[in-house]
């Protein structure tokens, strides 16, 4: 195998830089200590501060550490795109593949241009095109590369052996047929096993979410008039326009997105059958469904995607002072006949801190106020059914923020 065998990775390091950057482009901050602060213009960032001017042209000065999202306004639009990558960090990207080579793979997107990725920070790449309604779960087999070949009906049949190379048509992978190019039309997906264990992230993350629907991590170099700069390590740097995001997510070491802890505790249940019938397991940064958490018309990065009746327990070990999100029923549900009809609920060492009236989809999110979970050891989040039983209950948690003691 071609690919090295301890697996670089890539760095979600993001170290802000120093420097400051005007940028013309109307924000909404989503912050740690207060409301939203909304931006007609963002004028600096730099290693400490994020300065702006109000509607009113007034100036605008914010601590960074306790910046949670930056809301460019924009909705979702179509990549028009061949393929998907999947990379092993849970970012996401559609485009062209316009070639690589045993190291990397270069796609072209609409709106950044040419990329080049790093091949072993790749876990699959999807033909979208040749995708079953529900998308299919595509998996390395026996740790080896695993290429999916399409056939009539949605079935594949699968072949394991070596990737070579990508091509702007298709693939050079060896197999017990031989070394053999494979054009995209004739797959269904690749996947690539991981090399090893993804290095844990230092300082403050960034997060990107397109507007095309994919999302990429990485260090946060700095943001120009009409771009961001991120570097993805050992792959480089890349632009981003300002004009295709839909949000910029920030972590400090101020708090914890909950999407980035896993429960000690899952219990999804059916409104009717056993456990064993529930179809729906929650996602982390994802709606149930698996596409992008979306309510009110704007996609969120981070949360969790669960369908009712959901119990997700969490470990605090006292080190959080207060719990904060948004929720609501995801935007999926508006293509459906039915619109879901939930309550929320959060519990903190079996007390409950706080409960939703029911909602729906199409409705207005719904934000949590900062609840006190100072000195609590277990934070439960529920999601039960209402009327209609469970039918289109895709509930989302959006932003859920613990803040450190």
């Amino acid at each position: 195998m071609f690919r090295a065998l301890s697996r670089l990775g890539v760095v979600l390091i993001a170290a802000l830089s120093t420097s400051s950057w005007a940028v013309a482009q109307r924000t909404t901050v989503h912050r740690l200590d207060g409301p939203p602060v909304k931006l007609a213009q963002l004028v600096s960032i730099d290693g400490e501060k994020l300065g702006g001017l109000d509607d009113d042209g007034q100036s605008k000065t914010l601590d960074l550490a306790t910046v949670v999202a930056m809301d460019f306004g924009r909705t979702l639009q179509p990549a028009n795109a061949d393929v998907r990558l999947r990379f092993f960090n849970g970012d996401v990207i559609d485009g062209v593949v316009i070639g690589g080579d045993e190291q990397f793979l270069e796609l072209e997107h609409r709106d950044l241009g040419p990329i080049r990725f790093d091949i072993e920070s790749i876990g699959q790449l999807e033909v979208l095109g040749n995708l079953s309604e529900s998308g299919g779960s595509f998996r390395a087999r026996d740790d080896e590369d695993t290429l999916y070949l399409y056939r009539e009906g949605g079935r594949s049949d699968v072949l394991v052996g070596v990737l070579e190379s990508f091509s702007r048509e298709g693939l050079v992978f060896e197999s017990l047929l031989g070394s053999k190019r494979y054009r995209y039309s004739e797959l269904v997906a690749l996947a690539l096993p991981p090399l090893g264990e993804l290095e844990p992230p230092e300082g403050t993350q960034a997060q990107l979410a397109l507007k095309t629907g994919g999302r990429l991590s990485g260090r946060l170099i700095g943001v120009g008039p009409t771009k961001v700069k991120i570097g993805r390590e050992p792959a480089g740097e890349i632009e981003v326009p300002l004009s295709a995001l839909l949000e910029l997510s920030l972590q400090s070491d101020r708090f914890t997105h909950l999407s980035d802890l896993d429960p000690i505790e899952v219990l999804e249940q059916p409104a009717f059958g056993d456990r064993g019938s529930f179809l729906f397991p929650f996602q982390k940064d994802r709606s149930v469904t698996g596409g992008p958490l979306r309510l009110g018309g704007r996609v969120y990065l981070k949360g969790l995607g669960v369908h009712s009746r959901c119990r997700l327990v969490y470990d605090l070990g006292g080190k959080y002072q207060s719990f904060q999100s948004r929720i609501g029923v995801d935007d999926s549900v508006l293509d459906l006949e039915a619109r879901g009809s939930v309550i929320f609920r959060v519990l903190l060492d079996g007390k409950t801190l706080y409960e939703s009236e029911v909602v729906q989809g199409g409705s207005e999110p719904v934000d949590v106020p900062a609840l006190d979970v100072e000195g609590g050891r277990r934070l439960e989040l529920i999601v039960d059914f209402a009327s209609d039983y469970d039918i289109a209950d895709r509930a989302d948690w959006v932003r859920p923020i613990l803040i450190k003691s």
